[in-house]
């Protein structure tokens, strides 16, 4: 069986981050990280200018099914075909990326609490909140650098899904969380916190 960790919160909060450090933290081969963004549905039926104008932010545009699928696999050891999506075509890759993770895997995603059956895989809970400006200067940063997009763009997406996606469906998962985790300032101190629960978990 395998220690399934959760981590939530919105864009920009730190998930990634936080999810990364933990990960470093323990035993070489020990952890695994797995980024819901992966599980996004594949547009490719779709123009670029109609891929362009899909809500994102939504709940439906993830198949959140077969991540709960997959993490059920995980669980039980048996290695799963996890999507690889890409943002700047929003299509997934022809090739998936076999995951055979050591004893943790460490699953990171702004919906990671939304639905039962992933939920249901999940043996603890983290919430990563910051506040709204913070979150958008990341955003920000990362969708001009990393995703091929331009400052309007950004904003206008924000206004339109992200900011009130993000307080209909990701905010009231904080209430499912074992721990909250302050995305503006944590740091090593909480990090290993959680490493040293997770172990104390794993040794009983």
């Amino acid at each position: 069986m395998r220690y399934i960790v959760g981590i939530a919160g919105g864009t920009g909060s730190g998930k990634t981050t936080f999810a990364t450090k933990l990960s470093e933290s323990f035993q070489e081969g020990a952890a695994q990280v797995l980024s819901v963004d992966n599980y996004y549905r594949c547009q490719s039926s779709l123009s670029l200018e109609e891929r362009a104008l899909l809500n994102y932010d939504h709940p439906e545009a993830l198949e959140l099914d077969l991540l709960g699928a997959h993490l059920k696999e995980i669980r039980q050891g048996v290695d799963a075909n996890i999507p690889q999506y890409d943002f700047t075509t929003h299509t997934r890759r022809e090739s998936g990326t076999s995951i055979s993770p050591g004893k943790i895997l460490i699953v990171e995603g702004i919906l990671t609490f939304y639905q039962r059956e992933v939920m249901a895989q999940l043996d603890y809970r983290i919430f990563i909140d910051a506040p709204g400006n913070l979150r958008y200067e990341r955003r920000l940063n990362r969708d001009l650098q990393s995703r091929g997009r331009t400052e309007e763009s950004v904003q206008q997406q924000w206004m339109q899904s992200v900011e009130p996606m993000f307080r209909e469906f990701c905010a009231p998962t904080r209430e499912l969380a074992d721990l909250v985790i302050d995305g503006a300032s944590f740091g090593k101190q909480e990090v290993y916190r959680v490493r040293d629960l997770i172990n104390k978990q794993l040794a009983q």
